[in-house]
C-alpha cells in the first residue's frame, strides 16, 4: 500500500482495533505476572495430620482478590478485572506484589493495550508502533486517554461477599531498581489501605520467628490463582485456594547465604499461577512470614503471555519484613497513583 494511504488509514484502524485490545486486557489480566480479629492472638495451637493447618480458618477471611473496574468513557462500559491477590495485616491496611500495584497505573494499563492491539494485527510491539508516525502516535496516545478510565480498585474479601474500595497505595521504593526479576522480587511489595475495616488481619511473624526460618519448614498460602487452573472464580464474591508446602531454600537476592537478617527471598514449593501474586505464605501458627511474588517458567507458550510454569514446582516468595520500608504516611491517593 502507498505510503500516503497508509498513513491516512492507520489512525482509524487503531482505533477501531481499541476495543477489541481493552477486551483482551481480560485475558493479560488473569496471567499477571503476589490475621486475627482486631485483638490478635499470640498463637494457634498445632496439630499433626489432616489438622495441621486449623489456623486457615481464623485467618482465610483477611485474603482478599484486587479487582480493576476499566471504563470506556465513549461507550459507558465497564470492565471488571481480577489483578491478583492481597491480604490484611491490619483493620484497614493490605499487603500485596509491588507488580500488582503498578498495573492499577495507566502506564501499565496502556502498555498493555498497545501489545494487545499489536496482537491484534500480529505484529510485535516495536513493529506495530513503528507503522505510525509521530502524528498518528500523538493521536494514539490521546485516544488512550480520552477513551480508558480506571474509575475503581477494590478488594473483595474471600467467602464473604464483602467489598472495600481502595483509597491510597504504594510500592517499595526500590521496586524495577533491580537487573533481572528475581532481583527485583526483593521488594516486590506494596500496601494499599482501604475505605472501612476489616473485622479479621494477619499477625506478622515476629523479627525472631522469621530469623528462624529453616530450610524443610512447614509453610502454606492462599489466593486466587487463575492462570492454567480452570478455577471457576467467582469475582464478586471469590473463594480462594489453599495450598501448603515446604521452604526450599533461604537466600539474599544474590542467591547467596547471606545470614539470617538478609536471607529474605524465599523459594518454596507451594503451588502457585498467575493471580496467586501477593498471596500470604503463613506458618503453622497463621502468622504470615512472606510474600508470593512469582512462580518458575519453563518457557512461554505464545506471544499473549501463556507460560508452561517449571516442573521443580519451585516458586518465590519475599520476606515479609521488607514492607517495613513501605511507610504509610507517604502512601498515595488512589487517584493520584492511577495516573502514573
Amino acid at each position: 500500500m502507498p505510503g500516503g494511504a497508509k498513513a491516512a488509514c492507520l489512525p482509524r484502524k487503531g482505533m477501531a482495533i481499541l476495543g477489541a485490545a481493552i477486551l483482551c486486557l481480560l485475558f493479560w489480566f488473569l496471567v499477571l505476572n503476589d490475621f486475627f480479629m482486631d485483638t490478635p492472638q499470640t498463637s494457634v495451637s498445632r496439630r499433626k495430620g489432616n489438622d495441621a493447618w486449623q489456623c486457615y480458618d481464623q485467618v482465610k477471611s483477611a485474603i482478599a482478590l484486587v479487582a480493576m473496574t476499566l471504563e470506556n468513557r465513549e461507550t459507558g462500559e465497564v470492565l471488571e478485572i481480577p489483578i491478583g491477590t492481597a491480604f490484611a495485616v491490619s483493620p484497614d491496611t493490605f499487603v500485596t506484589n509491588a507488580h500488582v500495584a503498578f498495573s492499577l497505573t495507566k502506564r501499565s494499563l496502556w502498555a498493555r493495550l498497545i501489545e494487545n492491539m499489536a496482537n491484534q494485527e500480529n505484529l510485535s510491539v516495536d513493529e506495530f508502533l513503528q507503522s505510525f508516525n509521530g502524528d498518528e502516535m500523538e493521536d494514539l496516545w490521546e485516544e488512550l486517554r480520552r477513551v480508558c478510565r480506571i474509575s475503581r480498585v477494590e478488594l473483595r474479601i474471600n467467602g464473604t461477599g464483602e467489598s472495600f474500595p481502595v483509597s491510597q497505595v504504594l510500592a517499595h521504593p526500590n521496586y524495577g531498581m533491580c537487573e533481572n526479576e528475581y532481583q527485583n522480587g526483593l521488594y516486590d511489595v506494596a500496601k494499599m489501605k482501604i475505605r472501612g475495616r476489616v473485622k479479621t488481619h494477619f499477625q506478622v511473624a515476629t523479627k525472631r520467628e522469621l530469623h528462624a526460618l529453616r530450610e524443610g519448614q512447614a509453610i502454606a498460602s492462599a489466593g486466587f490463582p487463575m492462570e492454567g487452573t480452570m478455577l471457576n472464580l467467582n469475582e464478586h464474591n471469590p473463594v480462594a485456594s489453599f495450598a501448603d508446602g515446604k521452604i526450599r531454600r533461604l537466600t539474599n537476592a544474590q542467591g547467596t547465604d547471606a545470614g539470617k537478617e538478609n536471607n529474605r527471598m524465599i523459594d518454596h514449593s507451594i503451588p502457585a499461577a498467575g493471580g496467586s501474586s501477593g498471596s500470604p505464605i503463613f506458618n503453622q501458627d497463621g502468622k504470615v512470614v512472606a510474600v508470593l511474588w512469582g512462580t518458575a517458567v519453563a518457557a512461554m507458550l505464545d506471544g499473549n503471555g501463556a507460560r508452561i510454569t517449571s516442573g521443580t514446582l519451585n516458586n518465590f516468595a519475599v520476606r515479609i519484613d521488607q514492607a517495613e520500608d513501605i511507610h504509610e504516611n507517604e502512601m498515595l491517593p488512589l487517584e493520584q497513583w492511577t495516573e502514573q
